[in-house]
């Protein structure tokens, strides 16, 4: 298995306002940060550039990993703010953490995407077992003419990742690239600045590339298959007779998904991943991520959008759009926000938090039509801004540990029979899972926030639904974005608030 070892990030300490760029240059500093959705940037001193952030970014990801210069078989640092036109970074680097001279280095020179082909370079290397670890970096200190767009947004940190084969906290499966020579960025040996294409950068070229290469991944990740509807039979005397069903059959292997009635429509995933090109596009969300369960019958996507928030001291927590598309009779299409918990997002598949109350589900008797569900939907955040209201009261009222054994009692039943649920209660006599949820409250991602309070007690239960429940990750995974611990979460935090207010 290759993927993700470790990793290390650096970012310069100083910073800068876009209002107060703007101020020098007599423009709404507002609206530039509002437009650009960028309000501060990092700036680096005047003893940092390129080769120092990789540096610490490197540093940082060995000591993470335990590992010294002599496991490390590769180097290659992607930029477009090399300090050198001729002399490589990566040598510097190799240097610096004690690999060299066992190793072999060079710098990627490519915008926006350097430092992910240094990335598929490494795992080349690793797969073909020529080297152990290789260290593939992504750093910058990017520059924008005065006044220019760039200058507001455009800014510094690097960031490393050692890729190999043992000890992998994150497993690549698949890597694509769609690659054009599209003159949307760029700069002359000898001009100070980069200069672009200004709103070309935008649709034709930055965003084609990302929805194309979307497509690809699709592909590679096998859900670009198709639903082909074919009549259902039964064999009675040696003939077949039809039901007046049909079977969904996917494409690419005649495998069955699931028996239908007549008035049935399925929506091709192609479509289903069409209802989010829009705001991709606009910049509106990103796709993050996308795969099936149960074997096909389910085929879910999910994209971030721009709104997120900050809990206690940095617990961030992110908004996404999840949208699934069943090819299984009785289950609806599924949109809905959803706020993840960044700190606990180890396997993103696993991280989901809570669902949203704003959904919109279309049953498959009628036609899918995604812009009525984009308008029902409103692609609107106001349960995002509730959702930070109730996790914002939940850390400021602490549990006892007598509410607290109560909690996950009522969360997590002992069982269904009332005899037993009204007898008296203790760590001893709580559930499996309850006893889980109470033994990680102090050690799960993310407790050192809001600690001793309801908002900790709260994401136990998630954290356990999430990732410690079920028998494998396909059975968490549904169970938590559409079966009993969808519930489950929704009941854990009304139940939670209901507790912290008493």
């Amino acid at each position: 298995m290759n993927g993700i070892v470790s990793y290390g990030a650096y970012v310069p300490s100083h910073k800068i306002e876009t209002g107060e760029i703007a101020s020098v240059w007599g423009a709404d500093g507002s609206a530039w940060a509002k437009n650009l959705n960028v309000y501060s940037k990092s700036v680096p001193g005047p003893d940092e550039d390129v080769i120092t952030i990789s540096v610490e970014a490197a540093r940082q990801a060995m000591k993470r990993a335990n590992l010294d210069g002599n496991g490390i078989g590769a180097i290659y640092t992607g930029s477009e703010s090399h300090p050198y036109a001729v002399k490589p970074t990566s040598t510097i680097v190799a240097e610096a953490i004690g690999a060299t001279p066992n190793l072999t280095a060079a710098d990627f020179e490519f915008a926006c995407k350097a430092g992910t082909a240094a990335i598929q370079t490494c795992l080349g290397m690793v797969g073909d077992k020529q080297i152990e670890n290789g260290i593939a970096i992504g750093v910058d200190t990017s520059q924008g003419a005065p006044g220019d767009a760039l200058e507001y947004s455009a800014s510094a940190g690097g960031g490393a990742l050692i890729i190999g084969s043992e000890n992998v906290i994150a497993q690549i499966n698949h890597t694509t690239s769609y690659t054009t020579d599209t003159p949307d960025f760029w700069r002359r040996e000898g001009q100070k600045y980069p200069r672009h294409g200004g709103r070309f950068t935008g649709k034709p070229a930055f965003f084609k590339h990302v929805v194309s290469c979307g497509m690809m991944m699709m592909e590679k990740a096998g859900l670009d298959w198709s639903v082909i509807e074919c009549p259902s039979y039964i064999e009675h005397d040696g003939k077949k007779i039809e039901t007046g069903q049909r079977a969904l059959v996917r494409s690419t292997d005649g495998k069955i998904l699931t028996n239908v009635g007549p008035v049935w429509n399925p929506v091709q995933n192609e479509d289903a991943f069409n209802f989010f090109s829009e705001y991709v596009l606009a910049g509106d969300m990103e796709m993050h991520t996308a795969g099936s369960l149960r074997n096909g019958q389910i085929v879910w996507a999910l994209a971030k959008v721009k709104e997120s928030f900050d809990l206690f001291g940095g617990d961030q927590v992110d908004s996404y759009l999840l949208f699934s598309n069943p090819h299984r009779y009785g289950h609806s299409i599924d949109v809905r926000f959803t706020p993840i918990r960044v700190v606990c997002n180890n396997t993103l598949s696993l991280s989901l938090e809570m669902e949203a109350e704003r959904a919109v589900r279309v049953g498959h008797r009628v036609e899918f039509d995604a812009h009525e569900v984009k308008k029902a939907l409103g692609i609107a955040t106001a349960k995002l801004e509730q959702y930070k209201e109730m996790a914002e009261f939940l850390g400021s009222k602490r549990y006892s540990i007598d509410k607290l054994i109560k909690y996950y009692n009522t969360v997590f039943p002992r069982t269904a029979d009332k005899r037993v649920q009204n007898q008296p209660l203790s760590v001893e006599t709580l559930s499996r899972n309850a006893k889980l949820a109470y033994d990680n409250i102090n050690t799960q991602p993310g407790s050192k926030y809001a600690e001793g309070s309801w908002w900790q007690a709260f994401n136990s239960v998630t954290f356990v639904t999430d990732h410690l429940k079920g028998a494998n990750a396909d059975n968490r995974m549904y169970s938590s974005w559409f079966a009993g611990d969808q519930a489950r979460k929704r009941d854990a935090l009304k139940t939670a608030l209901e507790m912290a207010d008493a």
